[in-house]
């Protein structure tokens, strides 16, 4: 597995701690921990979607999701190969960007494609399909940056 962590561009720290990818053409199932860090992500995979077990059960997870703050550990499964890259916010960004309450969103994976902010939900339409790591980068900047000066 290969794993990528993108620094943001430097006016944006405020808000995003970090852009990051994930790949890898092994799809031999692999069931992973994930553990509380107070950040919420928005998750898109251009590779095979993944299954979470939260309270018990498997559920196959939409292609681009949104991950609120969690407040216990979880499990996730890759179903095939693995191509994902996130947008891990900073704790207060969906607060002062975005005007939602983090709350809200606790313990929550909601699909990006029925999310009701349009900006977050439209947000795919930006990157994907995914073409490479740099022009990623250069997209989320430039709309995260157009993000931060609409609500200044």
């Amino acid at each position: 597995m290969k794993f990528t962590r993108i620094a943001p561009h430097p006016d944006l720290e405020p808000f995003i701690e970090c852009y990051w990818m994930m790949q890898s053409r092994n799809s031999t199932p692999k069931i992973e921990k994930i553990v509380p860090d107070g950040f919420t992500e928005l998750i898109f995979n251009y590779g095979d979607v993944y299954k979470s077990k939260i309270s018990g059960q498997w559920q196959l997870q939409s292609p681009n999701i949104f991950a609120g703050q969690i407040t216990s550990y979880f499990y996730l499964e890759n179903t095939g190969w693995t191509g994902s890259f996130a947008i891990k916010l900073k704790p207060a960004t969906l607060t002062q960007l975005f005007g939602l309450n983090m709350v809200d969103y606790l313990d929550q994976i909601i699909d990006l494609d029925s999310f009701p902010h349009v900006q977050l939900a439209n947000l795919k339409n930006h990157f994907l399909p995914f073409e490479n790591e740099h022009k990623l980068k250069q997209v989320l900047d430039d709309r995260f940056l157009e993000l931060c000066t609409i609500r200044q």
